[in-house]
C-alpha cells in the first residue's frame, strides 16, 4: 500500500494467522459450494471476478505454499521520486506521459484515484483523471480514460462491453467522458483534438485554440517531466505591458503578503507601475482585478501544492461560502506561517437581528487534514477581510 500505512509489516508478523483464517474460509464454506458463493469468496466488490474464483484451487495452493514467509529480495520502486499532488499517482509509462501532456497543456493535476459509484449492478469506476469546472453547475466533471493499456484487460470483449456500459452511464449522469487510446499519446494531432474537447468541456475554449496554434506543449512533454527537477513549472512569462495589453494578455505578479496587505484599494495597489507583469498560461479570459501570487504552505495540499503559483481575482463580490480565498485577519495569525493573511476555504455562519444579517463565526478550512481550521468568532465584519479568490492553480 503506497503511503506507508504499516499494514504490510503487521501482515508479515502475523502471516501464520492470516493463512489459517484463509484456509478456514476456502475449506469450510457454509453453503458447501463447488467453486465459490456469497457464503465464502464472493462479495459485491469482487463481483466482476466471480466466475474466476475457485475455493478448491485456493486451498490446494495454500497447502503447497505453506504458512511461512522468506525474504527473497528488496522491492524496487516503481513510482517516480517526485509524485504529483493528490491521493493517487500514475503507475506506468503511458499514464506518466498523459500526465505530462496534461500539465504542459496547462490543465493541472486534476483528481486521480477518485472512485465513482455507478447505478444498478455496475459497481464503481475509477477514471485515470477527473477535471471539474467549479463554475459549471450542469456537469459533475470530465472523466478521462487511457485505453489500450493491456491486451488482457482492454482486449477482452467482456471487459470492453462493460467499459462501454460504464461510460454510457457516466455520459447519461452529468459526466463528460474522454477516451484516449494509449497509441495516440505520440500523435500530436490526436492529442490536440482530445485536449480541445477537454478545454471546451471546462469552458476554456481559448486554451483549446491556443493548443492548436502552438505545439510547444506537446514537444516539451517528451522530456522526463518537462523540467529538470521533476516539478512542473508554471508558464509565467515576464513582460513589459502596454496600456492596451494590461488585463488582456497579462496580469500583475504580486507577493502574497503585498496583495493581502493593509491597503484601502486593492486595484490601486495592484496597478502600480513598478509591478512585474506576467502572461499566465490559462484558458480564462483575463480581466481587471486579477493577479498571480505564490502560495506557500502545505495546508491546502493537494489542491494547492506548497509553492504553487495561483491566479487570483478580486474583489470577491458574490457569495464567499465554500470558495478558496485570500483572507486578511486583523487579530489572528495562520499557525502554519505566522502571518495575518492566509489562503483557505471560507465558511461563515450568520444570524439575523434588528440590524440585518451579521457574521457570528467564520471558519477558514484547510484541505490538508493535518491542519486544523481557523475558527473566528466575531461580530466585527472588519476582523476578517476577504481580499481575493483563487480561480486557478498554475503550477509550482
Amino acid at each position: 500500500m503506497p503511503g506507508g500505512s504499516g499494514l504490510l509489516d503487521r501482515m508479515r508478523e502475523r502471516f501464520g494467522e492470516i493463512v489459517e483464517v484463509a484456509r478456514e474460509v476456502v475449506g469450510g464454506c457454509p453453503g458447501d459450494c463447488t467453486s465459490s458463493c456469497i457464503d465464502c469468496l464472493q462479495t459485491f466488490r469482487n463481483s466482476y471476478y466471480h466466475g474466476l474464483l475457485d475455493r478448491s484451487e485456493a486451498l490446494e495452493a495454500m497447502k503447497e505454499w505453506g504458512a511461512s514467509l522468506a525474504f527473497e529480495h528488496e522491492i524496487p520502486p516503481k513510482q517516480p521520486a517526485s509524485s504529483p499532488s493528490g491521493d493517487a499517482v500514475p503507475v506506468n509509462q503511458a499514464e506518466t506521459k498523459l500526465r505530462h501532456l496534461l500539465l504542459r497543456a496547462g490543465f493541472g493535476e486534476g483528481v486521480r484515484g477518485e472512485q465513482i459509484r455507478l447505478g444498478g449492478s455496475l459497481g464503481t469506476t475509477t477514471p485515470d483523471v477527473i477535471y471539474r469546472d467549479p463554475d459549471d453547475d450542469f456537469s459533475d466533471g470530465v472523466c478521462i480514460y487511457l485505453d489500450g493499456m493491456s491486451g488482457h484487460l482492454h482486449g477482452n470483449p467482456e471487459t470492453a462491453a462493460r467499459d462501454r456500459e460504464i461510460r454510457a452511464w457516466l455520459r447519461g449522469s452529468n459526466y463528460e467522458v474522454i477516451e484516449i487510446p494509449a497509441n495516440e499519446l505520440d500523435d500530436r494531432g490526436a492529442m490536440t483534438r482530445h485536449f480541445r474537447r477537454l478545454a471546451n468541456y471546462l469552458g476554456q475554449s481559448r486554451r483549446g485554440r491556443k493548443l492548436a496554434r502552438d505545439p510547444s506543449w506537446f514537444t516539451a512533454a517528451d522530456s522526463a517531466d518537462g523540467t529538470e527537477d521533476g516539478h512542473q513549472r508554471p508558464h509565467l512569462r515576464l513582460v513589459t505591458p502596454t496600456p492596451e495589453s494590461r488585463y488582456q494578455t497579462c496580469v500583475p505578479l504580486v507577493p502574497l503578503k503585498a496583495a493581502a496587505g493593509d491597503f484601502s484599494d486593492p486595484h490601486e495597489t495592484l496597478n502600480e507601475s513598478d509591478r512585474e507583469w506576467v502572461e499566465p498560461d490559462t484558458g480564462r479570459e483575463l480581466r481587471e482585478g486579477m493577479f498571480v501570487a505564490q502560495v506557500v504552505g502545505r495546508s491546502m495540499e493537494p489542491r494547492i501544492p506548497d509553492g504553487a503559483y495561483c491566479l487570483f481575482t478580486s474583489p470577491v463580490t458574490s457569495s464567499r461560502q465554500g470558495r478558496t480565498v485570500l483572507v486578511r485577519m486583523r487579530d489572528e495569525v495562520d499557525p502554519e506561517t505566522g502571518e495575518r493573511f492566509t489562503v483557505k476555504r471560507y465558511r461563515s455562519a450568520k444570524m439575523e437581528d434588528a440590524g440585518g444579517w451579521r457574521h457570528v463565526r467564520v471558519t477558514l478550512e484547510s484541505v490538508n487534514s493535518e491542519f486544523e481550521p481557523i475558527v473566528l468568532t466575531t461580530d466585527d465584519e472588519g476582523a476578517v477581510g476577504v481580499v481575493a479568490e483563487v480561480v486557478e492553480v498554475l503550477g509550482c
